[in-house]
């Protein structure tokens, strides 16, 4: 079901230790800034990595890297992808713009930037799973 946070997913055919039902919650990135904001635990992080995170990996280049991986790599648009997409991604980004990102930033931490793209593509990719399936299976 989609709601206003996010997606749940639930099993209703497993429970846990304690005997409840299982469920997953993926929640908007929107939401958990804004939740992170009302209770105060907000970093403001102004490193070059995160903005170069920010400015290059956008939500065109990741669907691109995403579809090309699909399309021509012939992997599932599932989160598996995940073991792809974010190094495709940071490879996409120095491939097309290394010499923009040397001539605007100084300090680049490649373990940062690699972390920030991931969160970035697993959005991505459970937004592409929530428009490729078909209509009458998403609630609103």
């Amino acid at each position: 079901m989609v709601g206003k946070e996010g997606i749940v997913i639930k099993n209703y055919g497993r429970m846990n230790q304690w005997g409840r039902q299982l469920f997953a919650k993926i929640v908007r990135e929107d939401f958990k800034e804004t939740n992170r904001a009302v209770f105060g635990s907000v970093k403001q992080d102004t490193s070059d990595t995160k903005k170069i995170a920010e400015a290059y990996a956008t939500e065109a280049r990741i669907r691109k890297r995403a579809l090309s991986l699909i399309n021509e790599g012939g992997h599932k648009l599932d989160r598996g992808l995940m073991r792809f997409l974010p190094v495709a991604v940071v490879q996409d980004i120095f491939k097309e713009e290394t010499d923009e990102i040397c001539k605007q930033f100084k300090n680049i931490n490649l373990p940062t930037l690699k972390q920030s793209v991931a969160k970035k593509c697993l959005n991505i990719i459970d937004k592409m799973m929530v428009e490729a399936m078909p209509k009458d299976e998403v609630e609103e």
